[in-house]
């Protein structure tokens, strides 16, 4: 007997090689209100948009085998990549005017999966992650599940641990095994404190050996336009400038320096010679308001600039800490930090793109900061990741508190993807997580992630 996969438009444009990934054995079935949002979206220049795109190519290409026509409805069927595809066309629908067009189209998705599917209900999974969508199909008897990419979402990034006074000066070089027991893979960041004195000492682990921040270490992170400010930005620049480690990824609060963090220690590296030059990727989605989302935009530059801003507000905050002793005044000094601006691009060799704009690249001796990878969704950052050869490191950056992609979550998106296999031993690479907990952007930014997240 057939087992059969509906899919609700969220699922494909998250990822349009959901059609395969999910389809376990089953035939997918896509009813006409699923193709007709994906292809509302093919013109977005975002990963929405490539998404759509993606799917329409493969439909494209898949081999058709025929097509049904009974009383209620056609179904036409094709093999897409081997997966045995059948797309349901109603001949008509119930009366949905009472319901908001969102809602209307959930009720024509489930209709029609319903009008064909009704007499094998058992076999058949509806896959959604939409909760409107979810709470019709299950009131119509469909077996409804989401989709993950990952289960878990919480990580221990950074750990807090109490030592006893007399092995607290002896630190430096212990097996972590000896101080916690409790230790795992993703404990990557240590705050020790002294039993009896309360003093803190600031350590990583390296090959199971406490690895502590020495002074003269720290002193040497500091020498950069934006010094660190709390003990999170500490461990992201000493992540970021060792060598050894190939991807930092910082799962961060808005407005915890994530941004000029991560490119303040990459001028750095730029600065001494390890690297080139700088390449900024920002995932093309944003909550801007819709007269602004790419597509409604006259011109690439500007509809590009939508998403590319966060750059130049980034190397204006570094230059107005580079310069902050200037003499100059007023519009003399606003000119100077434009032209500070200007220099700092040609000079570290800075480059920013949308992720649509790595597809068909290769980069190499390069630091790329991945901003905003919340908003990637698992296959996107993977594209992206690909693009990278020899003598390059990667930061990653996002917060799973920010998502604006409408079609994805924190348990698809790439972010949440990348930060679980920051909990499992690599062979290859080396990997490394920091979380960055306080709010530094201001107080009411700060007021703004305790109020909303709770």
């Amino acid at each position: 007997m057939s087992k059969y996969t509906v899919l609700d438009t969220n699922i494909i444009l998250q990822d349009a090689n959901n059609i395969m990934n999910l389809a376990k054995d089953s035939i997918i079935i896509l009813p006409e209100t699923v193709i007709n949002e994906i292809d509302s979206k093919k013109s977005l220049l975002s990963e929405v948009g490539f998404h759509a795109k993606e799917f329409g190519r493969m439909m494209r290409k898949a081999e058709k085998l025929d097509t049904q026509f009974t009383e209620d409805y056609t179904v036409s069927r094709r093999l897409v990549e081997g997966i045995e595809v059948h797309t349901i066309l109603m001949k008509n629908y119930p009366d949905l005017s009472i319901y908001e067009p969102n809602v209307q189209n959930d009720r024509r998705i489930v209709f029609a999966a319903y009008s064909y599917l009704q007499n094998d209900l058992t076999n058949t999974l509806f896959i959604t992650n939409d909760n409107m969508c979810s709470i019709i199909a299950e009131a119509q008897g469909f077996k409804v599940t989401d989709w993950k990419a990952v289960e878990n979402t919480e990580f221990q990034f950074m750990k807090e641990v109490t030592v006893p006074t007399d092995k607290f000066s002896k630190l430096h070089n212990l097996i972590i095994t000896d101080i916690d027991s409790n230790y795992k893979p993703e404990n990557y960041n240590y705050m020790f404190s002294d039993e009896l004195t309360g003093q803190i000492k600031l350590g990583n682990i390296r090959n199971g050996y406490i690895d502590i921040l020495g002074k003269e270490t720290e002193a040497e992170l500091r020498r950069q336009d934006a010094s660190p400010i709390n003990s999170g930005q500490l461990f992201l620049s000493r992540a970021i400038q060792n060598p050894n480690i190939d991807i930092v990824v910082a799962e961060a609060l808005a407005g915890s320096g994530k941004t000029v963090s991560a490119f303040s220690n990459a001028i750095r590296l730029v600065k001494k010679g390890e690297y080139g030059s700088i390449t900024y990727i920002r995932a093309s989605v944003d909550d801007v308001p819709k007269e602004e989302e790419v597509g409604f935009l006259s011109g690439n530059d500007e509809k590009m600039a939508v998403y590319l801003h966060p750059v130049h507000d980034t190397l204006d905050f570094l230059a107005r800490s580079r310069y902050k002793d200037s003499k100059h005044k007023g519009k003399e000094y606003e000119d100077f930090i434009e032209t500070a601006i200007d220099e700092m691009k040609i000079k570290y060799n800075i480059t920013a793109i949308t992720g649509l704009g790595m597809r068909g690249r290769t980069f190499s001796n390069t630091v790329a900061i991945i901003d905003e990878a919340q908003n990637m969704s698992k296959s996107s950052l993977q594209k992206v990741l690909t693009r990278f050869g020899k003598d390059c490191k990667i930061i990653i950056v996002g917060s799973n508190r920010q998502i604006d992609n409408p079609y994805v979550t924190k348990y698809t998106n790439g972010l949440s993807v990348i930060l679980d296999a920051c909990t499992k031993p690599q062979e290859k690479i080396q990997l490394h997580a920091v979380p960055l907990t306080k709010v530094v952007r201001s107080d009411i930014a700060e007021f703004a992630e305790t109020v909303f997240s709770k």
